[in-house]
């Protein structure tokens, strides 16, 4: 696909259009228990990750009475309300059957047009994560409702008049490959270098003999944004990513990928 192209045929649309944000009950703190089914609260979100180790409990028999807030695997949650507004927490099976507690939000894909490990990327962004902050007031104790979640805007490649699932997945799969490589390596400089020669490799120029004629010439691609202080700025529609260039050393280092920023 051509850079021209692949610029032209992204577009922004609300998160209501592709899913529904999925609020939790309010569970009476009087009914808690030690043992029983976990509540998921914002107390229990842990890098990305829901941890039911402090979670309170509420008795068994509940999961037929609240069977509407029983989550599922790999459940993305976000954080409505205090200092972590926006966090985002993903439910794993070995914390099943656990339930959804208020001011907690579930992200329910509504159809085919939207790829959950694409919005996975897009709730982690920064761009989302500032967004968030900024609608729920950015105060001491930020709020922010399913409603406002839902008109923030994604950022979504299309096809033919419709958002195109397959470049969606795409993109997951070149960014978490990167991110496979990057936990299996100790060091940090190849495996930034790796990171960036694979997005290059496989979404742009597909041939590596190419990678180091556009990281040693970025002023002549018109896809890349380059300064003299030797950053480079790469634009694959609504994405950023960001990266410095040592001349000498003939390396690419990368700085930052982002979702929406205007640079």
């Amino acid at each position: 696909m051509k850079i021209k192209q692949l610029q032209q045929s992204w577009k922004e649309v609300e998160l209501g259009d592709v899913l529904k944000l999925k609020g939790g009950f309010a569970f009476k703190s009087e009914n808690f228990i030690k043992k029983g089914i976990p509540i998921i609260r914002i107390s229990n979100f842990n890098n990305n990750d829901v941890d039911v180790s402090e979670a309170v409990h509420y008795p068994k028999d509940s999961d037929d009475k609240y069977k509407e807030f029983l989550l599922k695997d790999k459940d993305i949650l976000i954080a409505m309300s205090g200092a972590t507004t926006g966090k985002i927490g993903i439910v794993n099976k070995q914390n099943l059957p656990c339930l959804l507690n208020q001011r907690v939000g579930k992200f329910e894909i509504n159809n085919k047009n939207l790829d959950r490990g694409y919005l996975l990327l897009f709730v982690k962004s920064i761009g989302f994560q500032k967004k968030v902050l900024s609608v729920a007031g950015g105060c001491a104790q930020p709020n922010i409702s399913g409603k406002q979640i839902e008109s923030i805007k994604i950022p979504l490649p299309f096809s033919n008049g419709t958002p195109n699932l397959k470049e969606q997945e795409r993109i997951v799969k070149i960014l978490e490959k990167a991110e496979k490589q990057k936990e299996k390596s100790n060091n940090a400089e190849k495996l930034l270098n790796e990171y960036l020669k694979a997005i290059f490799n496989e979404m742009f120029l597909k041939e590596k003999d190419k990678f180091e004629e556009v990281a040693q010439n970025p002023e002549r691609y018109k896809h890349l944004h380059y300064d003299f202080k030797g950053s480079c700025r790469i634009r694959i529609g609504k994405l950023r990513i960001i990266y410095s260039y040592d001349v000498q050393k003939q390396e690419l280092y990368l700085e930052q990928i982002v979702f929406g920023h205007n640079y």
